[in-house]
């Protein structure tokens, strides 16, 4: 219940509709792999990580959705706001190695990628231009 619980961020709604297929852990793991692949990885590690949202195009939003909020949840710890977070060993990673400005750039493109999602675009292109744009916003 617990685990259940900080996959869903406390949102009882989100448990109970999740159900057995748990894309919310997928979702979440996907989310950690992409923050691991940015800070420590090359290139093709990043596209490494992204690879399995080209072939389970419902993956992308949530997986976007958790990404955010795993950079928002680094801001927070970047402005030295006591907080806990659910990631925090990613979020440490995430915080050492970019900076505010880099982090919060992420969290909007995030948003501007999953709008891309719901236009219909093509997910290789799609996957392969945010990895692109991730890697130069952090600076790699």
């Amino acid at each position: 219940a617990e685990k259940l619980a900080s996959l869903h961020r406390g949102n009882i709604g989100r448990m109970l509709s999740d159900g057995e297929n748990g894309r919310a852990a997928k979702a979440e793991q996907m989310a950690e792999d992409i923050a691991n692949a940015l800070v420590s990885g090359t290139e093709h590690d990043l596209l490494a990580a992204t690879a399995p949202l080209i072939k389970d195009k419902p993956l992308f939003p949530e997986s976007m959705e958790r990404l955010q909020l795993l950079l928002r949840d680094t801001c927070l710890l970047k402005s030295n706001v006591n907080v806990q977070v659910p990631a925090r060993e990613v979020c440490d990673k995430l915080r050492r190695k970019l900076s505010l400005k880099a982090l919060m750039a992420l969290c909007e493109m995030t948003a501007k990628y999953t709008e891309y999602w719901r236009r219909n675009a093509n997910m290789a292109l799609l996957v392969t231009a945010l990895c692109a744009e991730m890697k130069e916003t952090a600076g790699k």
